[in-house]
């Protein structure tokens, strides 16, 4: 668009609307809805003479290749504008090629977000002969873009020259292992990007050789991440052998790459030396029992990694043991993924082991494990010791009462645990009244899930009690529970101390969240509850809705409609 059509196709009426919104404002943030061509173009114009605007977030506004060109042409003036946000607008190659020419003058813009736009290999080119100038802009989002290995070949090209981007997101791109060895071959020379996110380009082996490489002198990476790439074995041990040396990046993501065994041994020997990477994520790659016992050994003496994800990847007994008695002399991590692998007692046993005198691990994820009641147990023991764990993950375990009778009785005097899931554990009646036992006189548990327990409503109705004297729950899930009575024991789920106290509202609400129904007696439990004068809110969802009269029977209040098919009790309020 001219200068001079760029004028004339703005309606003075809708510019002076938007001059007036921008108007000694720094940030503005336009609701997301389509925004018609006409506004698009007056926000262009009002953009070019703006003097304070810094951040404007038109997301999701549909603005077309006119709005792109439109604020393009403002870009090329405005002298304001440092943060431009243009997620999901369908501005396509045209509308990209716009913001790319108006990149080539433009002196203020630090952060462009351009995710899910169509923007194609034609507008990347653009983008990237402007980057190769440009000297302000420092975070690049094009996610989604459809650039492909053309777009990511000029995009290394730029990165060759360009001396401010510290942050480069091209997730999702299919750039492609000619695309991605050219940006992994030019972070051997580029010393400014310090994220990079690659997720979800088919690299392929020879990407990951290319990064590998690049790893081995880059000095300034500290974030990248690789996962969904299909760079296999070779190119992971690549990467691993530079990370051996690398003495900058701090997060790696290699999550769903094919990595085996090899791969596994590979990652596991350069923990042993490298000395400054802080979160590794592993998830979804076949490194089985061997790749497993090689990254606890390194475990043994790595000492700065914190965060480990391990979910998936295929490990028993043996590497559940490896990692277990790594933990027992760890000091640096503190947050541990190793769901859906197949552990089972003997696995637990050892990190249990580890647990009992740890000094740093704080989260321990280790659902679909195959763990026991006799895991369970060793669980339980560990717990009444433990001083630093505040998450404990045993999802779709087989924990059973055994287990869960030594959690109980753990969880009376431990006082770090705040997040507690024993979802599909099958507990029944026993487990269930020791957690219950347990939550009479625990003051830290904030989070507990309890659903799919088989319980009979006797044992409902003492969880029920205990959770009413229970002080510090804040979130407690019973979805799945076969209760004679479902909401009468959902109904108290951590609002005992809102009602208990007088406070002020105990939302009942369906949301679409939960299959609960709430009949007469779970109501008029509800009523009871809250006889000392506490106000019940009763939300309606759905079609189906009926009058609970012991509601109003009870408290006194007008009466209430409750949709009697979906149900579910929230905490809405504790000040």
């Amino acid at each position: 668009m001219s200068a001079s059509n760029f004028e004339a196709g703005a309606d003075e009426a809708l510019v002076a609307k938007y001059r007036s919104m921008f108007l000694g404002k720094t940030n503005v943030h336009l609701p997301r809805a389509d925004l018609p061509v006409a506004d698009a173009v007056a926000i262009g114009k009002a953009l070019a003479t703006s003097t304070t605007l810094r951040r404007l977030d038109l997301v999701f506004r549909l603005i077309g290749a006119e709005g792109a060109r439109a604020l393009g042409k403002a870009l090329e003036t405005n002298a304001s504008l440092a943060m431009l946000y243009l997620r999901s607008n369908r501005i396509g190659d045209e509308g990209g090629r716009a913001i790319g020419e108006a990149l080539a003058t433009n002196t203020t813009l630090t952060t462009l977000y351009l995710v899910h736009n169509h923007v194609g290999a034609k507008g990347s080119l653009a983008l990237a002969r402007a980057l190769e100038t440009n000297t302000t802009l420092t975070e690049l989002e094009l996610e989604g873009n459809d650039i492909g290995d053309e777009g990511g070949v000029a995009i290394a090209k730029a990165l060759e020259t360009n001396t401010t981007l510290t942050r480069v997101d091209l997730e999702g791109n299919d750039i492609g292992a000619e695309g991605g060895t050219a940006i992994g071959t030019v972070l051997a020379v580029n010393t400014t990007v310090t994220e990079l996110d690659l997720r979800d380009n088919k690299l392929g082996l020879d990407g990951g050789r290319a990064f590998g490489k690049a790893l081995e002198t880059n000095k300034t990476l500290t974030t990248l991440d690789l996962q969904f790439n299909q760079i296999g074995d070779k190119g992971v041990v690549a990467v691993g052998r530079a990370l051996e040396t690398n003495a900058t990046l701090t997060e790696l993501n290699l999550s769903y790459n094919g990595i085996g065994d090899k791969g596994g041994r590979a990652i596991g020997e350069a923990l042993a030396a490298n000395t400054t990477l802080l979160t590794l994520e592993l998830q979804d790659n076949p490194i089985g029992d061997q790749g497993g016992r090689v990254i606890g050994k390194a475990l043994v003496t790595n000492t700065t990694l914190t965060s480990l994800n391990l979910r998936h990847i295929v490990i028993c007994v043996e590497g559940g043991r490896a990692i277990g008695e790594a933990l027992a002399t760890n000091r640096t991590l503190t947050e541990l993924h190793l769901d859906d692998n197949a552990i089972g007692d003997e696995g637990i046993a050892a990190l249990a082991k580890a647990l009992k005198n740890s000094t740093a691990l704080t989260e321990l994820h280790v659902d679909e494990n195959a763990i026991g009641g006799e895991g369970g147990v060793a669980i339980g023991e560990a717990l009444e010791t433990n001083t630093t764990l505040t998450t404990l993950d045993l999802y779709y375990n087989k924990i059973g009462d055994e287990g869960s009778r030594a959690i109980g009785k753990a969880l009376e005097t431990n006082t770090t645990l705040t997040m507690l899931n024993l979802e599909n554990s099958e507990i029944c009646d026993e487990g269930a009244r020791a957690i219950g036992r347990a939550l009479r006189t625990n003051r830290t548990l904030v989070t507990l899930n309890l659903s799919s327990v088989d319980i009979s409503a006797d044992v409902a109705a003492d969880v029920n009690d205990a959770l009413w004297s229970n002080r510090s729950l804040t979130n407690v899930w019973m979805w799945k529970t076969p209760l004679v009575e479902q909401a009468r024991c959902v109904s108290v789920r951590n609002q005992a101390y809102l009602l208990h106290r007088q406070r002020t509202a105990l939302g009942v609400d369906g949301g679409g969240a939960c299959p609960y129904s709430l009949e007469p007696l779970g109501a008029a439990h509800i009523a009871k509850k809250c006889r000392s004068g506490s106000s019940v809110v009763v939300a309606a969802v759905g079609d189906g809705t009926c009058t609970c009269e012991p509601v109003t029977a009870l408290v006194g209040h007008p009466i209430f409609t409750v949709d009697v098919s979906k149900i579910i009790v929230e905490y809405l309020s504790r000040s």
